[in-house]
């Protein structure tokens, strides 16, 4: 069930790219992926611990800095980003164990997080994605 959903909301994120146009924009990849990351934060809230809160924030200053270079320099970088989270999310119960992040939700978003990755790494070397300054594909 989790790679069934996971292929509907990577479908969706990709389709919202191309049919509102939002791929020409620069920012796009690299918003998703800085509200990936920043999910695992929300868990440590959800955990009630600031040591979590701490560790989930700076795990995630990892991927939202990767994310910006990915932004600025090649969409690639973000790709790249997207993929290694999916490995950090498959890995997260056993690295931070807790009693927020449901059971479901890693595998899940090892799917979303690989499939999505693979395909802004697809879409940037094909030249569907642009890196330019005001949205215009290359």
């Amino acid at each position: 069930m989790e790679l069934v959903a996971a292929i509907f909301v990577v479908i969706s994120i990709l389709a919202a790219g191309f049919i509102l146009g939002y791929n020409r924009d620069r920012s796009y990849y690299t918003t998703i992926l800085i509200v990936i990351a920043l999910i695992y934060v929300l868990f440590g809230f959800m955990e009630g611990s600031v040591h979590r809160i701490v560790t989930e924030s700076l795990i995630a200053s990892v991927f939202i800095i990767a994310a910006i270079f990915g932004g600025k320099i090649s969409h690639i970088i973000t790709g790249l980003f997207l993929i290694l989270h999916g490995l950090f999310d498959f890995l997260h119960p056993r690295i931070l164990p807790g009693n927020a992040v449901p059971v479901w939700y890693p595998e899940f978003c090892l799917y979303v997080d690989l499939m999505l990755g693979l395909s802004v790494i697809l879409l940037s070397i094909k030249g569907y994605l642009s890196i330019s300054e005001h949205g215009s594909q290359k």
